[in-house]
């Protein structure tokens, strides 16, 4: 708990080091100040907790959980490999999620990935945690939404995913440029999304701002999404009802 709370702490003070000079106390519920309360006010709870009762002395029989992570102890790539379901049942479950495009995460190069998971059933000793951790990723998938942006387009470097597919490029080529959007891939819907979220961000920021924003920022700001909303796709639009007989197969429906 208490390393948890450090790094927190080190990332609302990292956020808040533009906003020097200002007297404002504000953080809304994405800050990181308002995650450091959470864990603020979680071990007040616990705190609280110091009654004594018919169980104390089994309790302090054996160590509490971290209430973080909880009683897990450190574990080896043996007991890893040894959580691997079997073959017949890994097969199954990545090649579903291989053929759910709209769910397969994009940075996952199939044909790569297919090479490596036969040389894992082949030598599992051979695999490392890193790539364990992508087939566990590829088996069962998790989402974590509502916390705080933790890297910020202005300090990165990396460009928008390109609109290509696995057959475009593999380990021993260069990457191409990107198909037009007339090509619709599956990687054309993430690449469409990543100038969204972008713009999305800025807007968000915008209308949370403690302080009124200038009008003038405000029309700034419909004026590129409206710019954003022209540019999509049209494989990507959604059409009327009465249109839908006339879309391709990679219309929207």
């Amino acid at each position: 708990m208490a390393k948890l709370e450090e790094i927190v702490m080190r990332l609302a003070k990292a956020s808040e080091a533009s906003k020097e000079g200002s007297d404002a106390a504000y953080h809304g519920e994405t800050s990181w100040e308002a995650v450091f309360k959470s864990i603020h006010d979680i071990q007040s709870v616990l705190n609280t907790q110091n009654e004594p009762d018919q169980y104390d002395d089994l309790e302090t029989s054996s160590p509490a959980p971290d209430i973080a992570i909880g009683g897990i102890s450190s574990i080896t790539l043996d007991d890893v490999i040894n959580g691997v379901p079997s073959r017949q049942d890994a097969d199954v479950l990545v090649s579903a999620y291989f053929k759910a495009k709209f769910l397969a995460v994009p940075f996952i190069h199939e044909r790569h990935f297919w090479r490596r998971y036969e040389l894992f059933w082949a030598c599992a000793q051979s695999s490392n945690f890193l790539w364990l951790s992508i087939m566990f990723s590829v088996l069962g998938l998790d989402t974590m939404l509502g916390m705080s942006p933790m890297a910020y387009q202005e300090v990165c470097d990396t460009g928008y995913p390109r609109n290509l597919s696995d057959d475009d490029f593999d380990e021993d080529t260069s990457v191409p440029e990107s198909r037009p959007s007339t090509e619709p891939t599956p990687m054309l819907a993430w690449q469409t999304k990543s100038h969204l979220y972008g713009l999305l961000r800025r807007i968000l920021q915008h209308v949370l701002r403690v302080e009124s924003p200038p009008y003038e920022e405000t029309m700034a700001l419909q004026a590129e999404l409206e710019v954003f909303h022209n540019s999509v796709p049209d494989c990507l639009r959604i059409r009327p009802i009465e249109k839908r007989y006339l879309k391709s197969e990679n219309s929207v429906h």
